[in-house]
């Protein structure tokens, strides 16, 4: 593995889902987080990750949130709960699993028009607002048009 690929986004995205998946074992639950620490250290050494920062939230409060590892490799910046991840489109992946779940979990339906889980969204036809589809916003069968730049907008 190159130096530069052990710092890509992608790297970090899966040793952090590595992580959850694994937590959620059978041998992890016998004791809530205990034996997490060197579950993700171990994870980060197999995944050659320099650093990555966990939150686990249950019941709506965090219950652990903590930084490993360092930010860069060579440099001795350590991670923490604040340190800022450049994870580029992974953003996208995740949306689409976490979509899928709540579909899996019967939740929604990837044919349920998005107003119906949010009734605000508005689009500039009303025609497309009320037949938009969650699976049309996650397979890119919508797109929007580009904004016009500000001096080309009508002035009030």
């Amino acid at each position: 593995m190159t130096k530069r690929s052990l710092r890509t986004p992608a790297a970090l995205a899966a040793a952090a889902l590595a992580v959850v998946c694994l937590a959620g074992s059978p041998a992890a639950q016998s004791a809530p987080l205990g034996g997490f620490d060197d579950l993700v250290k171990q994870t980060m050494k197999d995944w050659h990750v320099p650093g990555l920062a966990i939150a686990v939230a249950k019941d709506g409060r965090i219950v652990l949130e903590r930084g490993y590892g360092v930010r860069q490799i060579g440099k001795p910046a350590s991670v923490d709960t604040h340190t800022l991840f450049a994870i580029g489109s992974t953003t996208k992946a995740m949306t689409a699993a976490l979509i899928g779940m709540l579909v899996d979990e019967k939740k929604i339906d990837w044919d349920d028009p998005v107003v119906k889980h949010l009734p605000w969204f508005q689009l500039k036809d009303p025609s497309v607002t009320r037949e938009l589809t969650v699976r049309d916003l996650m397979n890119g069968r919508f797109t929007r048009r580009p904004v016009a730049p500000v001096s080309d907008r009508p002035r009030d």
